[in-house]
């Protein structure tokens, strides 16, 4: 299938049935006319990458935006404030964790944070950085709110995303947790990298990039000698 194919469509015979197979095949939705681009065939726009922003005003209802907010990681900052429920928010950061930052501060409950900072960010902040996204990463632990910011917690999305390290209180950043960083640094580089499917998808991961964004945000008085000897070995090796 090809979606320039309906460009051979005359005209006269371009039905809603015959635009909506060309969307599906990544036609644009904007060549359409105004009149046959219908709910439908936005929400195969949508999936397709058309932003929800975009959409017209009669169908910004909250059943459309429950329909479509899972399909991009940027489409729940479109959706109005008042429309923004708890099931709605968790549909959306359940697939992208860092959407957190797009969350009401009272729908952000513990289960919420914690399910957000589950998701692989070192990808993400890959493939944001390689397609030149205007909207930057954040990574979902900037966005916990502080007395949600456990030891256990900064753990856990650190395991998933070493970058987030930077957003882990002073008080928490301990050796043992900054060592566990560069260690899990070296893991999620590797494994990352011996993906064909994840290289393939968002390209390769430099250890010295990222590493460059951890290293100062550990405390200087972590970086004793000892300490400092330690992340050597761990780079060596």
């Amino acid at each position: 299938k090809n979606k320039y194919v309906i460009t051979n469509v005359p005209m006269y015979l371009r039905t809603e049935e015959i635009y909506l197979e060309a969307i599906k095949q990544g036609y644009s939705i904007e060549q359409l006319p105004i009149n046959l681009r219908t709910e439908e065939i936005y929400l195969e726009a949508i999936k397709k990458g058309y932003s929800i922003e975009h959409i017209p005003i009669n169908l910004k209802t909250y059943e459309f935006y429950l329909k479509n907010v899972s399909h991009s990681g940027f489409s729940l900052r479109y959706v109005p404030e008042s429309l923004k429920t708890e099931e709605l928010c968790w549909k959306n950061v359940k697939r992208y964790g860092f959407t957190l930052k797009d969350v009401p501060e009272p729908l952000k409950t513990k289960e919420l944070c914690w399910e957000a900072v589950k998701k692989d960010g070192v990808a993400l902040y890959c493939v944001l950085k390689t397609e030149n996204v205007q909207i930057p990463y954040v990574c979902p632990l900037y966005s916990v709110p502080e007395p949600l910011k456990t030891k256990e917690l900064c753990e856990e999305a650190i395991k998933h995303d070493v970058c987030a390290l930077q957003f882990v209180p002073e008080t928490l950043k301990t050796p043992e947790l900054c060592l566990k960083t560069i260690k899990e640094l070296v893991k999620q580089v590797e494994c990352h990298n011996d993906s064909s499917y994840k290289v393939r998808k968002y390209g390769r991961i430099h250890f010295n990039e990222l590493y460059s964004i951890i290293f100062p945000t550990i405390p200087e008085p972590v970086k004793t000698p000892e300490f400092l000897l330690q992340v050597q070995f761990i780079k060596q090796n």
